[in-house]
């Protein structure tokens, strides 16, 4: 059997940093795969390393959810703002670049799903052998997803019909050989990838989900993200089945109380990001760009005075603030301050309520997302299922202190549009929703306004992949 070579960790968290390319690794920092991978503990370590990677600034730890914002209308920016200057005015190369982060995740999949079933175990290992399986196959369907969301179209929303996705890379890295220059498969493969991945990750985890939930993948987050799929594919019916099973399961539903319970205690989480204290990203946090201090002295007009730790500089726009009704919960977590010459407005979802400046777990996957998958799906059948997307949206609008929607049905896809927008704010969402339906970016005024079929809307491939990998094609623009 060829030997296999297993990068270290630490390897995989230095390429983070100082590597030009997802293929710029030195060997002399790795050690045999085969003692690594010979036992479910050594496995389990490094499918844990695989979580600790989605922490990273590039990742979900800030940049995968705050740059969907800015690059699209949910966000202002301070004056003076200066980290996403770049994102908010959607310059060329300003996209989510995931590439080699994302990569470097999948490469431990690849070989914890590999080589597991081929490790010796007893009767009594079998449902931790497939709880570890299932995990890697959902981390690995959750990036291979996050990468078709930031470097191609979705189906039904080609632009000049160019259907290229990313790389599809299943096995192993094993020599600097031809497989080492992977060229781009088409969204179609991709998307098939991350449903067999998905369905088979709820077929392991299923009734194994362990004591984890929500920090780690279970079913529940299997099937989620599976009916999240569907819907950017535009498959209705099958998204409908997937957010009706995990609804179903009443864990955890939709929370009627203190809506920053959300966020302190994850009260709606199916799947989240853990921090302890020593992994908290300080100044680096979605808390240090979404928000800062203020020193609890307001006027009157409620503005407080903003002060304390972080840049703060990214704010609400008054386009998104506007659309919240009185009563609404969701209020509860915008904080308005002076900050400067300018009076701004925060959101305080990601505000180190789990104690250390910038120490938040991060929620990716909520329940109130399937309500709103539910329903949009509902009207996108060929015969409109308005009594089911009506239910969705005035359980989630009660859940947050309002009143039953008066959209008539005609209007009913915008009103849950909305609701998704106001639920979903400044959690990584926004771009991909406007991408996903082939709409334009429309922002306020001193910044642009993008066409969907602008190519800046998709980002462009790194150029040192690019430099060292002939077999690749960028996306048109770049």
């Amino acid at each position: 059997m060829k030997k296999r070579i297993y990068f270290l960790l630490t390897v995989a968290f230095a390429m983070f940093t100082s590597c030009e390319s997802m293929l710029e690794v030195n060997p002399k920092d790795s050690l045999p795969g085969d003692k690594v991978l010979s036992t479910l503990a050594g496995s389990e370590s490094l499918l844990l390393g695989a979580y600790d990677m989605m922490q990273s600034t590039s990742l979900y730890g800030r940049n995968m959810i705050c740059q969907p914002e800015i690059l699209a209308d949910n966000c202002g920016m301070t004056q003076g703002g200066y980290m996403f200057r770049d994102e908010y005015r959607n310059v060329m190369g300003a996209g989510v670049n995931i590439w080699t982060n994302a990569y470097a995740v999948i490469a431990v999949t690849n070989d914890i799903i590999a080589a597991i079933d081929n490790i010796e175990i007893d009767a009594t290992q079998t449902g931790t052998r497939d709880k570890i399986k299932g995990e890697a196959l959902f981390l690995r369907g959750l990036f291979y997803f996050d990468l078709l969301r930031a470097y191609s179209r979705e189906p039904g929303h080609l632009v000049n019909d160019f259907a290229l996705g990313v790389p599809l890379m299943t096995a192993p890295f094993l020599t600097m050989g031809p497989d080492a220059y992977p060229s781009r498969s088409d969204i179609y493969a991709i998307w098939a990838q991350v449903e067999q991945d998905l369905n088979e990750a709820f077929t392991l985890l299923t009734g194994n989900d362990g004591s984890n939930f929500p920090q780690r993948a279970t079913s529940y987050a299997a099937r989620a993200l599976l009916a999240r799929a569907y819907l950017y594919q535009s498959k209705w019916s099958e998204a409908i089945e997937a957010a009706n099973w995990v609804i179903g399961q009443n864990n955890p539903a939709l929370h009627t109380g203190d809506y920053r319970d959300l966020f302190t205690d994850g009260a709606e989480s199916i799947f989240e990001l853990t921090f302890s204290a020593p992994e908290a990203l300080g100044a680096s946090s979605l808390h240090a760009v979404y928000a800062t201090l203020d020193n609890g002295n307001r006027d009157e007009d409620g503005f407080g005075d903003g002060i304390g730790s972080g840049e703060g500089e990214l704010i609400i726009a008054e386009n998104l603030r506007t659309q919240f009704e009185t009563g609404d919960k969701r209020l509860d977590l915008m904080r308005k301050a002076h900050f400067g010459s300018q009076d701004v407005w925060w959101t305080t979802k990601f505000n180190s309520w789990q104690g250390s400046f910038g120490q938040d777990n991060i929620a990716l996957i909520r329940i109130s997302e399937m309500y709103l998958i539910r329903a949009e799906a509902a009207l996108k059948l060929a015969t409109p299922d308005y009594n089911t997307a009506r239910s969705d949206v005035d359980a989630l609008r009660a859940a947050r202190g309002l009143g039953a929607t008066t959209a008539a049905n005609g209007n009913l896809a915008a009103a849950v549009q909305k609701e998704r927008r106001l639920e979903l704010c400044f959690e990584g969402h926004r771009l991909f929703d406007l991408k996903r339906q082939g709409l334009d970016i429309t922002k306020e005024l001193p910044s642009v306004t993008l066409p969907y079929t602008d190519f800046k809307v998709v980002a462009g491939i790194p150029q040192t992949e690019m430099d060292v990998n002939e077999n690749l094609v960028n996306n048109p623009g770049y």
